[in-house]
């Protein structure tokens, strides 16, 4: 039976019989054992450190942890509950002191804090307790999760699905399992092996069997719905972008690397963001089963998978309230916090910087890196040179013209008519007729969400004209919004937090996974 060891936050307004005694009635009644105890303020019943240490040491064979320093003078707790946890092995927090050192809000940032790193938290008759699924990861994983929905989760999934396999400059050798997590995903998680070979088959003769295991062709995405399933839920998605990356990647004659992608379904949130109900259980034992030495959970809005991982990286978007981003939980004990949409049509540097503090101030050992998005249109994209195309989007009325400029520098073709309406099919619709009526459109090009992959359907049956998806892309900004060059930076950052997770798996699991080495050789 696995140990429940707790760490007890402490003061020193209680006298010390008093808080032995009843730690041991707490003891009865959750069934942990003392493994720290942590002072978190208050000293009038400590006559010295070392004596007030030593009583419970007595008791519990357990030092207390005092602070080593004080930060500008003053005592933060969070930040020592966080050095403590951050050490592991710790699977409960119990707080025993109220005010003057602890009050509502206070229990609120340590029950996130410990929530966090894994532990539930005790605060008299409350327990903050997040849920879990039974089933645990035999490999090393990983969470892409978010603050809120569209920023960008699934672009990153698949931008880190590269990186790791090793199809970017880096050389790394982890074959990668993505799991996406959508609303609308599948009631049986699917398992896409889109390291496989492509099939030339007519696509009214491709099955679900042959979409499973062949790289993903992107007529596939209209194929799916033929099987009553969302076209553009983000397993597919992540599947069709990695296959174009796989193509791009053979055509180079380099070795095919794994990579596998399975799908779940989800819906709700719980108090801590997570699901409240998912197939994530399916989809974690799949990924038991296959072939693959790190998992790569994507989360889904504001919410994650229920289960444990071994690190996590955030994306915020650069709209965010401070209000929602200081009290968001989770973020205390990631790696790496990436925040997005960083461009001077939507973003202010002053109130950046302000999130950065924020971030900071709740986890100061994550590296932070902005970011904005930069359309990649997926395909035989030489087809494109001078032609004339019709962009069908999601994104806001206030950038539209940046992508557009984007997309006609990068291509050579020219974007006589944008809509925004992507996500409003009886508006798309009407877009996609008004802009087929013109006898100038070469090409529509559908960003790849749900109702994108519906209207390439109508454009192709309605008005039979041929179509592209488009990704996108995240680009490293530095603080003046302007492109920092190379994504370098975020590239080294999501390494980094790859390898540090290998190491917490390793270390818990007494397995031996290996990560990458030499990484300031690429870098």
């Amino acid at each position: 039976m696995l140990k429940n060891r707790a760490l007890i936050l402490i003061d020193g307004i209680h006298k010390p019989d008093n808080t032995v005694e009843s730690i041991n009635e707490l003891k009865r009644q959750h069934k942990f054992e003392v493994e720290k105890l942590l002072w978190i303020g208050g000293t009038e019943k400590i006559k010295t450190k070392s004596s007030f240490s030593a009583i419970f040491l007595k008791e519990f064979s357990v030092n207390v942890i005092f602070p080593e320093k004080l930060e500008n003078g003053c005592y933060n707790a969070e930040n020592e509950l966080r050095k403590a946890l951050k050490e592991g092995g710790i699977e409960t927090v119990v707080q025993l002191c109220g005010a003057p050192q602890v009050f509502r809000n206070i229990t609120n940032r340590f029950a996130n804090i410990a929530i966090s790193f894994g532990a539930c938290y005790i605060a008299g008759g409350t327990i903050f307790k997040e849920h879990h699924i039974s089933i645990a990861h035999n490999k090393p994983s990983l969470g892409l999760y978010a603050t809120n929905k569209r920023v960008g989760k699934t672009a990153f999934g698949s931008y880190a699905g590269r990186l790791l396999s090793g199809m970017k400059e880096f050389s790394a050798a982890w074959e990668p399992i993505i799991i996406t997590h959508s609303r609308g995903g599948p009631p049986e998680p699917f398992v896409l092996s889109v390291y496989k070979d492509r099939i030339n088959k007519d696509i009214a003769d491709i099955s679900l069997s042959d979409i499973c295991n062949t790289r993903f062709r992107t007529d596939y995405l209209e194929r799916l719905l033929d099987f009553n399933l969302h076209g553009a839920s983000d397993v597919f998605e992540d599947a069709l972008i990695m296959s174009v990356y796989l193509d791009n990647h053979e055509r180079l004659g380099l070795k095919i690397p794994i990579i596998s992608i399975i799908g779940c379904r989800r819906a709700g949130a719980g108090y801590f963001q997570e699901f409240a109900v998912s197939n994530v259980e399916k989809g974690v034992i799949k990924a038991n089963k296959i072939r693959g030495n790190i998992v790569v959970h994507e989360g889904s809005g504001g919410e994650h998978p229920p289960v444990k991982v071994d690190g996590t990286i955030y994306f915020i978007p650069s709209d965010i309230s401070l209000e929602q981003l200081e009290d968001f939980p989770g973020i205390d004990s990631a790696s790496l916090v990436i925040i997005a949409n960083c461009q001077e049509e939507s973003s202010e540097i002053p109130y950046l910087l302000e999130m950065e503090k924020i971030i900071s101030g709740k986890n100061p050992e994550a590296n932070i890196i902005w970011t904005q998005f930069v359309p990649e249109i997926i395909g035989p994209v030489e087809k494109l040179k001078n032609r004339n195309i019709v962009f069908l989007t999601t994104a806001p009325g206030y950038i539209l013209s940046k992508l557009e400029k984007a997309i006609e520098e990068k291509y050579g073709c020219r974007v006589i008519k944008t809509f925004n309406c992507l996500d409003k099919r009886q508006e798309m619709l009407h877009a996609i007729d008004e802009a087929a009526g013109c006898n100038n459109v070469d090409y529509f090009i559908f960003e790849i969400k749900a109702q994108g992959v519906e209207g390439a359907k109508y454009v192709q049956k309605t008005h039979g004209k041929e179509f592209f998806y488009v990704n996108n892309m995240p680009q490293e900004v530095n603080r003046k919004l302007k492109p920092a060059g190379s994504n370098i930076n975020l590239d080294r950052e999501i390494i980094k937090s790859a390898n540090d997770a290998v190491k917490c798996f390793n270390k818990q699991a007494g397995k031996g996974f290996s990560a990458c080495k030499n990484i300031n050789k690429f870098f």
